[in-house]
């Protein structure tokens, strides 16, 4: 599915003993690559209602990503299929312009810290620094701006701090007890 070699993933999913609706579901996890309308493609051969939950949470941050002003900027690939065995759910990579691999790649392993004895929800990435070698530019000072938020609050503080970006370092935190968006100024740090 993930090198998406389609006759050798139907000769496959032939040795198994599986009904023709997820034989179907596992033969089109390859093509389901673009925009959001792959999540309403992938509606049509989900053949169980965890895979309609998980779709509708693709949805979510789809949508949310797209208020944000992502659009052009993000393509879902249902086929897309981690080497690690830990990951529990979204996975992800980003790609710049310039660099011809991906420059990070994450996503969420919940389970992963019981394996080391602390049972929480986590999501994390890893940046390719050897790959964006070529592309950056040297050191410099930048302000600090601090944005606290409500969790009902994460869009609008995702986009207060896209527009802060062009002039400053920007740090986000989620605040359970808020009710409102705060931002502080303070400092600076070379990056």
């Amino acid at each position: 599915i993930n090198r998406k070699s389609l006759k050798s993933l139907q000769d496959y999913v032939e040795t198994l003993s599986l009904s023709e609706d997820k034989k179907q579901f596992f033969l089109q996890l390859p093509w389901l690559c673009g925009d959001q309308s792959v999540l309403e493609e992938a509606r049509k051969v989900a053949f169980h209602k965890d895979l309609i939950k998980i779709l509708d949470q693709l949805q979510l941050v789809c949508e949310q990503l797209y208020q944000l002003g992502y659009q052009e900027k993000i393509t879902i690939d249902l086929g897309k299929i981690h080497k690690l065995k830990y990951y529990t759910g979204l996975i992800f990579e980003a790609f710049v312009e310039g660099v011809g691999i991906s420059v990070l790649s994450g996503g969420r392993y919940d389970k992963l810290g019981k394996r080391f004895g602390h049972d929480i929800a986590a999501i994390g990435f890893a940046i390719r620094l050897d790959a964006l070698s070529a592309i950056l530019t040297a050191p410099q000072e930048q302000n600090i701006i601090r944005i606290e938020y409500p969790p009902q609050d994460l869009v609008p503080a995702l986009q207060l701090a896209k527009r802060y970006r062009e002039k400053a370092i920007v740090q986000l935190y989620l605040n359970q007890t808020l009710d409102e968006i705060r931002v502080k100024e303070g400092g600076t740090k070379t990056c």
